[in-house]
This record gives structure tokens, sequence and C-alpha cells, in this order.
């Protein structure tokens, strides 16, 4: 039975050592936006949560998860939704939540994360389909963000004001409205790149990637995020993002982002595969044959 709205918060944590991608010991969430076609047949692992999305159709959420058991949690769904089917239209999104811990309680660092995303963003979309792109529920860091900011935020990284990036994010100078913000608007809400629920619960929402239960891709996309956080956190180079945001050809931008960011191999190959896929401007996700679906993603 796809089980009810309520999902166990309490993380699960692997054991890096034995997983296979997701050699980290942040932990991650996951909304898979996707609904099966037999409810009562679909069967779920232990602690998660499901229910239909106002904007979407059901969904189904993970618990914390980390490392190994994240691994087998994400096969252990998709195997799932795959033995049941599923419909997913271009509405439906695969959004991650990161554990905050190291940015949630270090304004540099969330700094530096947010530049760097920024930086990223173009590369991200370019390995998504155009109905992505165009999408109102994953907007670019930049609708919210004028570009005056991110340039001082990247200029001057470490700031006194501990309100500084909440200002900025919601748009208000007063703490005490910035509170209520935080715990009573959407504000900012349907960016890829989602500080909302950092600043309010300590956990970062990434709303970029199309809907999909095929278990490469989900692994691949937050092998890609969990990787971006440890290189800021632990190996950030304020040089890599400056000739990142500074180059122009888009080819060389993403060889400066392979380098700088230190990306493995099999993501890279990853990467351009998605960019091929997606180079002529396609909306829809393609099946892995090759073939597309009028209105569906896979």
């Amino acid at each position: 039975m796809f089980p009810n709205r309520n999902w166990d918060k309490t993380p699960l944590y692997g054991d890096k050592n034995k997983a296979k991608f997701l050699k980290y010991d942040r932990l991650i969430g996951i909304e898979f936006e996707a609904s099966p076609h037999n409810t009562k047949l679909f069967v779920a692992p232990p602690g998660c949560g499901g229910g239909l999305d106002p904007s979407t159709d059901l969904e189904l959420q993970t618990p914390p998860l980390s490392a190994d058991m994240a691994e087998c949690y994400i096969e252990a769904i998709c195997d799932e939704y795959q033995d049941v089917g599923y419909d997913l239209t271009t509405s439906d999104g695969l959004h991650i939540h990161l554990d905050g811990k190291g940015f949630s309680d270090n304004q540099t660092n969330l700094m530096r994360l947010v530049n760097t995303y920024y930086a990223l963003e173009p590369i991200i979309y370019s390995t998504l389909p155009r109905a992505r792109r165009d999408n109102r529920f994953c907007r670019p860091i930049t609708s919210i963000l004028s570009s005056g900011t991110l340039k001082a935020m990247f200029r001057t990284q470490s700031r006194k004001d501990i309100y500084y990036i909440h200002k900025a994010w919601y748009k208000n100078e007063k703490p005490e409205l910035i509170s209520a913000d935080k715990h009573g608007s959407t504000t900012g809400r349907y960016i890829g790149f989602n500080l909302h629920p950092l600043l309010k619960n300590g956990h970062l929402e990434l709303r970029y990637h199309s809907g999909t239960v095929n278990k490469d891709k989900v692994m691949n996309w937050c092998w890609l995020n969990l990787h971006m956080l440890d290189w800021v956190q632990n190996g950030y180079r304020k040089s890599v993002v400056r000739k990142l945001l500074e180059t122009k050809d888009f080819t060389e931008k993403v060889k400066v982002a392979f380098e700088g960011f230190e990306i493995p191999k099999k993501l890279q190959r990853y990467i351009g595969y998605r960019q091929n896929r997606f180079s002529n401007g396609n909306i829809y996700e393609a099946h892995d044959d090759g073939s597309y679906s009028d209105a569906l993603l896979i």
C-alpha cells in the first residue's frame, strides 16, 4: 500500500565505506513525484511517507539517509515503481533535501555555497529537458538574488551581520519580520536552489531535476550534489568559482567545473551524456532506448 503522508524523520545512517557512489556522511532525503499505477500493490521501504502534491500527483518522501543506506533506498524505490508501473508528467520533479550541517551554522560557508551554485547553475540546466529550464517551480537563483547581491557575497564572504543572507533572501531588513518570513512565507520556495528550508529548518532543497524513477539518474543526481557540498565545505577555492563565472565559452566552462570542482570521472561522463541528450532543446526526458513519450517523462 502506498504510504500515508507522514514520513519518519529519524535519520538512517549508512556506511560510506560500503557505498558505491554516495560515500558521504551527509544525510539526504529524496522526494519522488511520480504516481504508481496501483497504489495498493506499491510497497515502500520503512519510514517513507507519501501523499498528494497540489501541483503534481502523488509524491513519495524518504527519511533522511546517508551512504549505502541511501543507495539501498534509491534502488528499492525505483525498482518498486518499475514493478507496478507509474506516470510522470512535465510538472513532476525530483527534489532532494541535504542536511545543512556546516552551512546553516556557518555564514561564510553558506555564502560560498550560494555563489558556487550560481556559477554551476548553467551547467545544471544544460543537463535537463527544456520543461525544467523554463519552469516556475525551479527558477534560477537570480530570480530571487540580484547579480549585485551575488557579487557582494562573492567579494566579501565574512560578514558580522548574522542576518545578511536572511535579509537578501527574504527582502527584509527587520530581524523580527525575517523570523515571521522563515516560518510563514513561501518566498523563494520555487527556486532550483531553495534556501528557504535551510534558513528555516537546517536543510537545503534542490528542485532542479525533472521527475524520474530511473535509479541511475537519481543516484547520479544525489552523488553530484553531495560532492558539491563536500567540496564547498572542505575544499573550497575562490579562484575556481571566479574562473567559472568569468569563462564565457560554454564548453570551456564545463571543463573548468569538472577540473576545479574535482568532479569524479564517472559523473563527468554522465553529465556529458545528459548535455548531449538535451542539446537540441528537447522538452521531454528520453526513454533509455532513445524514444520519447508525448506527455510523459521517464
